[in-house]
């Protein structure tokens, strides 16, 4: 048994303005000391999220208050998150039953391009969970816009246009994304599932409960069309330098990343969408010893989930630039970069089939 003991501070104790998502506040020696440092969003929320537990508990204790059904709709969203396989934490999607009953709360207050309210307090929880779920479907909260809200004195939600490329529900009052622990890929895989549940919900010949509540999907080797598994200590941490552990904090996070970004762009489309997440086995240990080590407790996995396009993912081919393009050098040497890239992997055991680049 173990126990873990979760520190909270008051709000307002960190300065919350120099801790914003853009802002660096880990300093590290570098080549040229004139480069600019990179952002560290990790970091910044980590802290800045401790000083709100607090806030958002009462916060969302008024929005349950104020709406009858609040609290059966976020029940409704917590489960539908775990037979998803979403939790709040980091190698589980980032978005859990937290993140859920915010935005929840916060379309309360607006989330329409003109602070327009999504969700009304008289909905049933029926209602409150199509509205987030519908909202999740097809808002884009990553490259096209993002969400910002704030629960103080001068309550409003509104969608702005001109996302940040990250997943972003920005409060305006504590300075937090509360998306701060999703990925790129797993706001895509998020946004997959809200639009599979949206279609069911408005199918109203067949029964929608099954398949939404009870029908778990968070098994690997089910919901991808392609899975591929390496184990994280056969990659070496090179290139996991000063600068990419201020920015990503750990080289699970920092491998994820490269590992999508790669990906995406070497499979040039024949996936419509990467997911990459970690996962832990648990192995037996010595009945002699009290608890195992660290270093034998567990193995991790690197798990690389496609979701086909089936006119595409056959496509032996991928054409270079043309070298009548004006900066064909330049774009030459980005794709076939990223095609090398993407064969070291398979060095790893990565293994893909003959469609692949």
């Amino acid at each position: 048994m173990s126990i873990r003991l979760i520190v909270g501070f008051e709000i307002g104790l960190f300065e919350s303005k120099k801790l914003l998502p853009d802002r660096n506040c880990i300093r590290v020696q570098t080549k040229n000391d004139s480069d600019p440092l990179p952002p560290t969003p990790l970091y910044n929320a980590s802290l800045l999220s401790s000083t709100a537990y607090k806030y958002y508990l009462e916060n969302l204790v008024t929005a349950r208050k104020s709406a009858e059904a609040f609290r059966d709709a976020a029940m409704l969203g917590k489960l539908w998150l775990k037979q998803k396989g979403f939790s709040s934490h980091f190698n589980e999607g980032g978005f859990g039953h937290f993140e859920f009953a915010t935005l929840m709360a916060a379309l309360l207050e607006g989330g329409g391009e003109n602070g327009n309210k999504i969700l009304l307090h008289g909905f049933s929880s029926y209602q409150l969970f199509k509205g987030t779920i519908k909202y999740l479907a097809t808002q884009d909260l990553c490259n096209d816009g993002y969400l910002s809200f704030s629960f103080s004195l001068d309550k409003f939600a509104a969608y702005k246009k001109n996302g940040f490329k990250v997943p972003t529900i920005f409060d305006k009052y504590t300075k937090i994304n509360i998306l701060w622990k999703m990925s790129a890929s797993s706001y895509e895989l998020l946004k997959k599932y809200a639009v599979e549940t949206l279609h069911l919900l408005n199918d109203v010949v067949q029964d929608r409960f099954k398949p939404i509540f009870i029908q778990k999907s968070d098994e690997n080797l089910l919901k991808y069309d392609s899975l591929v598994q390496i184990p994280l200590n056969s990659i070496d941490e090179e290139g996991f330098g000063a600068l990419e552990k201020i920015s990503f904090l750990s080289f699970e996070n920092f491998i994820c990343s490269k590992i999508y970004r790669i990906l995406s762009k070497a499979l040039d489309g024949r996936a419509t969408q990467i997911h990459i997440s970690i996962s832990k086995k648990d192995r037996p240990w010595s009945i002699n010893k009290r608890k195992p080590s660290s270093s034998e407790s567990h193995d991790a996995l690197i798990n690389i989930g496609l979701f086909l396009d089936s006119s595409r993912c056959e496509k032996k081919v991928t054409k270079g630039p043309l070298h009548s393009e004006k900066e064909a050098g330049e774009k030459f040497a980005s794709f076939w970069g990223t095609k090398a890239q993407l064969r070291n992997y398979h060095h790893h055991q990565i293994h893909l089939d003959s469609s692949s680049p």
